[in-house]
């Protein structure tokens, strides 16, 4: 594509700007940090979750299940908890954890797996 030139024509108008997005942005989940990755009975878990500065809250759980992150500071949000010992084997494979931030703008899900051996 080649350039236009217009001689004697009148500067164009600057573009419009967009408009504003109407209502608070939707909250982001920016990393989730977990130790160990693969868990065994009896092992202390911890998750941290980073997140935009408007969540209020954050969740995580499997299907039936889910827990609240206890908030630290504005988009830092974590949890400790210790798996009981001699866990059944029937429990023992790996998880899909769905981690959800919510805010005023809604709420957005992430997910992260965890190895049970």
């Amino acid at each position: 594509m080649g350039a236009c030139l217009l001689l004697g024509a009148a500067s164009p108008s600057p573009a419009p700007s967009p408009a504003a997005p109407h209502g608070p942005a939707a909250p982001q989940i920016l990393s989730i940090w977990a130790t160990p990755k693969v868990v065994h009975s009896g092992d202390l878990v911890q998750w941290t979750v980073r997140t935009s500065d408007d969540v209020t809250r954050v969740t995580a759980g499997i299907p039936n299940y889910e827990f609240a992150l206890e908030r630290r500071s504005a988009g830092r949000f974590w949890t400790a908890f210790r798996l009981p010992p001699n866990v059944p084997q029937m429990f023992k494979h790996e998880y899909k954890i769905n981690v959800t931030a919510f805010g005023p703008g809604g709420h957005t899900t992430s997910s992260m797996s965890l190895r049970f051996e």
